[in-house]
C-alpha cells in the first residue's frame, strides 16, 4: 500500500509489517497517488503537477497540468486519467490529452474517474452527475436520468459488468 503525506511517500507492507520511507521531490501538496503494476507510483497534486516516480523515489516523468487537480485512475491500458475543473487529461508517455467543453464534459469539479478495457472512462462529478466518454465525446447522466443526486463521489466497477455509484444521497 502507498501513502501521501505532504511531499513523502510512504511503502506499507502488510505481510511483514513494515513501514518504508521513500524519499522523493514533489510538491508539498495534497493529490492522489496511483501505483502502476511496474511497481512506479504516479503523484498527482492539487497545484497542477503529475510526476511519475519510481520504488526508489527517482521522478521519471514531470508533467504540468492546468489546477486544479483532483482525482485520477489508471486506465487498463496504462494511461493515466486525471481529472479537474470541469475537464480530464489522459496522460499516456509524456502526452497528455484534454477533454473538457469541447467535447461535452459537464461543468463540476471531477471526483472520480474509471477507465474501462473497452475505452470508456465514466467521470463523476461534484454537482453536474456522471459522465461518459467514448469515441471523443462525452454523454451526460443526472438526476433527470435517474441518479439519486448530482454530486458524485466514487465510481467502482465491481467486475461482474456492473459500477457501483456513490452520491452524496446514496449508492
Amino acid at each position: 500500500v502507498w501513502v501521501r503525506a505532504d511531499a513523502f511517500l510512504f511503502q506499507v507492507r502488510l505481510r511483514d509489517r513494515t513501514v518504508r520511507r521513500v524519499p522523493v521531490d514533489v510538491p508539498r501538496d495534497v493529490g492522489p497517488i496511483v501505483a502502476s503494476p511496474d511497481g512506479s507510483i504516479w503523484v498527482v497534486s492539487r497545484s497542477g503537477t503529475v510526476h511519475l516516480v519510481d520504488a526508489d523515489g527517482r521522478v521519471l516523468r514531470q508533467l504540468p497540468l492546468p489546477p486544479p487537480l483532483i482525482s485520477a485512475s489508471l486506465g487498463p491500458d496504462g494511461a493515466l486519467w486525471v481529472g479537474g475543473d470541469a475537464q480530464v487529461f489522459r496522460v499516456n508517455g509524456n502526452q497528455a490529452t484534454a477533454f473538457g467543453a469541447a467535447e461535452g464534459l459537464p461543468r463540476g469539479l471531477v471526483r472520480d474517474i474509471l477507465a474501462e478495457p473497452d475505452g470508456t472512462v465514466w467521470i463523476g462529478t461534484y454537482g453536474s452527475g456522471l459522465a461518459r466518454i467514448r469515441d471523443g465525446r462525452a454523454a451526460r447522466l443526472t438526476t433527470e436520468h435517474g441518479l439519486p443526486d448530482n454530486s458524485v463521489s466514487r465510481l467502482l466497477d465491481d467486475g461482474r459488468r456492473r459500477m457501483w455509484i456513490l452520491t452524496n444521497r446514496g449508492l
